[in-house]
């Protein structure tokens, strides 16, 4: 473990694993694409032949593009190995080369189950060090958000509902990358070229931008259930005066609205007298409404509306 840790701490060495890492994905990315003009080539190549066009323009621009990925992939590839050169001429790479080549097959089969219990538990560590970060603004601004629902401040609630959001797009981020990587490369390698095989490599990204729309939605549901509900609603309704059906401003002492003719109060269950037809307790002995007044009515009381 000591050369192991020598190695970690070697910022030079790091430096070259991520540098490698970095354009070994840039690479691969630029081959998906390559892969992908190859088919716009053949295609846009046919279409001019059996055009019998002599513009040949597309393909040529096309062929052109596919010349220059090949050559910037080409440069990708020597970088690649050239850096591969630097980190296995290392002395302390070397010698960890040569003390893994030296272990019996037990210590190699316990040495592979370390990485991937490493492999696992590292990326779930890196997300908890990063939510210590992220959680505590996304606490305060849930905090506001129902200090602002409480006390009815419309404007706050707006401001904090959105600040909100915000603050969960991070976290969401850092999730989704955790979940990336832990997932087996392997897995994802394979899925990846059965889908180029099957030319539905496209699948890929509308997966992607699914997740997306799905997480947004859940997001607007959470919302929406929170504050915008319709018994959120009512009780906004009730504490600012307005009809409990349409939302417009009643006139002081109407028993029913003048403008959808709503019937605002109904007696209570438990003593008798009138409460909020929509509300959870009673105004004047506080009586839990066993059965919410949901119709409308302008002539008759609700508990007679049948």
């Amino acid at each position: 473990m000591g050369l192991v840790d020598q190695v970690k701490n070697d910022k030079t060495l790091i430096a070259l694993f991520e540098e490698r890492n970095k354009a070994d994905g840039e690479a691969r990315e630029l081959q998906r694409e390559i892969d992908n003009l190859k088919g716009s080539y053949d295609t846009a190549l046919l279409e001019t032949i059996a055009s019998k066009q002599g513009s040949q323009t597309k393909v040529a621009a096309t062929k052109e593009d596919f010349q220059k990925k090949t050559a910037a992939l080409d440069t990708l590839k020597s970088r690649v190995a050239s850096l591969e050169r630097s980190i296995d001429s290392d002395g302390k790479i070397k010698l960890l080369w040569e003390k893994l080549q030296s272990l019996r097959e037990q210590d190699r089969q316990r040495l592979l189950s370390d990485l991937r219990t490493l492999n696992f538990w590292y990326p779930v560590k890196k997300l908890g060090m990063q939510m210590i970060f992220l959680l505590p603004l996304f606490i305060a601004f849930y905090a506001w958000n129902n200090a602002s629902i409480r006390n009815n401040r419309g404007l706050q609630t707006l401001v904090s509902s959105h600040l909100l959001g915000i603050s969960f797009i991070p976290i969401l981020c850092k999730i989704v990358e955790t979940v990336y990587d832990i997932i087996p490369k392997k897995l994802l390698k394979k899925l990846i070229d059965l889908l180029e095989s099957l030319k539905l490599v496209a699948i890929w990204h509308y997966l992607i931008i699914a997740l997306a729309v799905a997480a947004a939605l859940f997001l607007i549901y959470i919302f929406q259930k929170k504050l915008f509900s319709r018994e959120k609603l009512i009780e906004r309704r009730i504490s600012k005066g307005e009809c409990q059906q349409c939302g417009k401003h009643l006139p002081a002492g109407s028993q029913a609205c003048p403008f959808c003719g709503f019937v605002q109060f109904k007696p209570c269950s438990n003593c008798n007298k009138q409460m909020h037809a929509h509300g959870k307790y009673c105004r004047e002995c506080g009586h839990e409404a066993m059965n919410l007044y949901q119709g409308k009515c302008t002539t008759k009381l609700p508990d007679e509306a049948g």
